[in-house]
């Protein structure tokens, strides 16, 4: 094997307060199961750790953006490999990303990002929610290793491998907004007449944020950038999927108050509601053949799009978004 065959690949890790999380996925990216790779954790404060091949970087600036480009500064590998520190990696991770770039106009590649098996019901329920279609609609490939596909509309920023070269020419990653450099950086290589492709086989096992306050935080401030990208980055985020929740809540209230006025057209309301409740609980109950945490997600989806709708428009109508951290 030679260094064609099997570039160096620098794994990046920006940190922020989970050590075990951290620890977690450094063992798992000691253990991957390919020749040539470095590991760099870029954090707010030293760490101490026993891990010989383990680098830390420390950098004053908070924020994800700001120590992924601290990580790439640093990069001595041919290919980045971006992955958050509350996950952690499948053993061929690298091994099947890599094959993915002997197409020269592939500049980069992501995959999914896996609940994991030891997480607790509550973050079971939310990774549920984000893997089922009716819970996050056509982003739900992202929660899932089973879905096949290569086209999507953007790459996940938890599990994204990049060409060196390719993301340094273009400046890094964004830093501006708290969220949403993923979506930034795809739309960029979209523009730039690049190619990038998604692999359900480069899986990464993400924990979850729980039901129901940290889980609903999290998606208000995803939906909060989506709205506001939709009109600033209209070729990835004014997709009908991020714009259906929304326009759904909208009709809902419009009919809720003409109902109101017309009591005989809150009938088939309440019978689109009961059966929109009914359909996330059989799709929870089909997938996860557990009642409880079906019944979890029946009570879950529902405030996840009331979340996701209210934040949407409210990105939608915000003139400039601002540029706090996302840690």
């Amino acid at each position: 094997m030679n260094s064609l065959e099997n570039p160096l690949v620098s794994i990046i890790i920006p940190f922020y307060k989970n050590l075990t999380y951290l620890d977690e996925c450094l063992k798992h990216c000691l253990d991957l199961d390919y020749p040539r790779y470095e590991i760099l954790v870029v954090s707010n404060y030293p760490l101490e750790w026993s891990y010989e091949k383990v680098k830390v970087i420390i950098i004053d600036e908070k924020g994800q953006g700001h120590k992924k480009n601290a990580g790439l500064s640093h990069a001595s590998g041919e290919i980045c490999a971006f992955i958050d520190d509350d996950a952690y990696p499948d053993q061929n991770w690298i091994k099947n990303a890599i094959k993915y770039f002997c197409d020269p106009d592939i500049v980069a590649v992501g995959g999914p990002g896996v609940t994991p098996p030891n997480d607790n019901l509550m973050q079971q329920a939310g990774g549920l929610i984000y893997s089922l279609p009716i819970g996050s609609g056509k982003i739900s490939l992202r929660y899932d290793s089973a879905k096949k596909t290569t086209k999507v509309d953007e790459l996940p920023g938890y599990n994204l491998f990049i060409r060196t070269f390719f993301l340094k020419e273009i400046g890094g990653i964004n830093v501006k907004y708290r969220s949403g450099e993923d979506s930034i950086l795809s739309n960029r290589i979209v523009n730039l007449g690049k190619k990038f492709t998604y692999a359900d086989d480069v899986v990464v096992y993400h924990h979850r944020r729980p039901l129901f306050r940290s889980h609903l935080k999290q998606v208000s401030t995803y939906a909060l950038h989506r709205g506001y990208f939709a009109k600033k980055y209209p070729e990835t985020s004014a997709k009908l999927s991020y714009v259906l929740p929304s326009t759904s809540l909208i009709i809902i209230a419009v009919w809720f108050l003409f109902g109101i006025l017309i009591p005989v057209f809150l009938l088939p309301l309440v019978a689109l509601i009961a059966s929109y409740l009914i359909l996330c609980f059989v799709s929870a109950s089909i997938k996860s053949k557990n009642l409880k945490l079906s019944s979890l997600v029946c009570v879950g989806i529902p405030l996840t799009h009331l979340v996701y709708a209210f934040y949407f428009i409210k990105g939608l109508l915000t003139k400039e978004l601002g540029s706090r951290p996302s840690y």
